[in-house]
């Protein structure tokens, strides 16, 4: 009885799990709006900063960030994702809005980059903003 048991649910599991059910996403950077950051942090306490992002599409999605440290320049690109079998028209003004969690881990500033896109030479541009750090 077990082993008719065990072979009836190792069958469910086979059917149940198809390769056609796959959604295939992309994902892509979108470009920061804005950021509503404090005009000073202060060491050890978090945050969340409020991101605006566009969104091509109403298709399009939060799916995280990318974030690179060094030193103290943070660069932040907002990561979103979109089925790629889905047709959905391109839309003017529509925005999104996450918020971004940050941890003050130095004592003097911080340089945070936001990305925006690439300018006519492919270049990365970035919404860039000096935040000076306070004691507690």
């Amino acid at each position: 009885m077990k082993k008719l048991m065990l072979l009836l649910l190792l069958g469910v599991c086979i059917t149940a799990c198809s390769i056609d059910d796959e959604e295939d996403f992309e994902f892509e950077f979108v470009n920061v709006e804005s950021v509503n950051l404090p005009d000073t942090l202060v060491f050890g306490n978090t945050y969340q900063f409020e991101v605006v992002y566009n969104r091509p599409t109403e298709c399009h999605f939060f799916a995280g960030f990318d974030y690179a440290k060094n030193q103290n320049t943070r660069e932040v690109a907002v990561i979103n994702a979109f089925e790629q079998n889905q047709s959905c028209p391109e839309m003017e003004n529509l925005t999104g809005t996450t918020d971004l969690n940050f941890i003050v881990e130095r004592d003097d500033f911080y340089i945070f980059k936001f990305y925006q896109g690439e300018d006519s030479n492919g270049d990365a541009q970035f919404l860039t903003v000096e935040v000076p750090v306070a004691e507690n």
